[in-house]
């Protein structure tokens, strides 16, 4: 199976599962931007700037820049970003698991 289609296959697979759905517009872009200004890469900002305006309470990410950015404070914003540890282990000592 070609590169193209098994990324087809899996970004469908996620659409399809998503509870919400962000489209793209000049707001948006803007706050995108304001990302990329605060030193992340394109594509991780506009991520950041969707689950943002989605209403997502978290932002899990295995990504060193991205969590060092929010960590230090620079990048503003009211989303809980961590790592997928941070996020689980939490949750799971609340459920009875240990």
């Amino acid at each position: 199976m070609s590169p193209l289609v098994e990324r087809r296959e899996y970004v469908t697979t996620y659409l399809n599962i998503a509870a919400t759905f962000v489209p793209a517009d000049e707001a948006l872009l803007l706050r995108a931007r304001e990302f990329e200004a605060r030193g992340m890469r394109p594509l991780d900002a506009l991520h950041l700037a969707s689950a943002e305006r989605g209403r997502a309470r978290w932002f899990i990410t295995c990504d060193d820049r991205i969590l060092k950015r929010a960590r230090g404070g620079k990048l503003e914003t009211r989303l809980g970003i961590g790592r997928p540890v941070e996020f689980v282990a939490p949750r799971k000592k609340t459920n009875g698991e240990s």
